[in-house]
């Protein structure tokens, strides 16, 4: 995880230089990490910015008829390539 907080601060660092009026407010984690238990909460803390797990599909009406009953909701930040 020390790698990831890494990249992600290299990141952040590259916005900022590139970007300064455009402060960044929070990160938004995706993709299968996100189900990573509390990687949010420690992102939060070794960042010094909230950190939230997305989902792309929130504002989609979803009807997953052939799927079990939460799947979507639970796996929503799976979906987002």
């Amino acid at each position: 995880l020390d790698t990831l907080v890494g990249e992600v601060r290299r990141s952040l660092e590259y916005h900022t230089s590139r970007y300064p009026d455009a402060a960044v407010q929070r990160v938004m984690v995706l993709g299968g990490g996100a189900k990573l238990k509390n990687l949010d909460a420690y992102l939060t803390q070794e960042l010094g910015l909230p950190a939230v797990v997305g989902n792309p599909i929130v504002q989609l009406n979803v009807k997953a008829t052939q799927l079990p009953p939460g799947y979507v909701e639970e796996n929503g930040t799976l979906f987002t390539v």
